[in-house]
């Protein structure tokens, strides 16, 4: 299960981008649900053995998706969070990506919890 503290700067990450959202600046709310599923991925990361000390959120995406050992739930989360968007500043398919990392961290945290002996 994830901790408080990444639980606390994960919703300060959501916040943020929703916040960005509101003032209609998409791409901050991008940025902002990146970040918190990358604080995410970095602790189901520690917890499976990684070394990520000398990765930062978008690594510990990275990762999860190209390993086949990881659930398919968090490899199809992280694949589209770290989509690259157009030349047009867009993302390529139709997804919320604020939604898509609060689906994401859901994921982490169950499967964080059913890993605990």
């Amino acid at each position: 299960m994830l901790k408080i503290e990444t639980l606390m700067k994960i919703n300060h990450e959501l916040n943020l981008g929703e916040s960005a959202r509101h003032k209609g600046n998409e791409g901050m709310a991008r940025v902002c649900a990146r970040r918190a599923a990358g604080i995410a991925a970095q602790a189901y990361l520690e917890q499976n053995g990684f070394d990520t000390r000398k990765q930062n959120g978008l690594d510990a995406l990275r990762i999860i998706n190209q390993y086949l050992a990881f659930p398919a739930p968090l490899r199809r989360s992280a694949g589209l969070l770290i989509m690259r968007v157009t030349p047009e500043h867009q993302l390529p398919v139709e997804v919320d990506l604020l939604q898509e990392a609060r689906n994401f961290v859901q994921e982490v945290n169950r499967w964080m919890e059913d890993t605990i002996d």
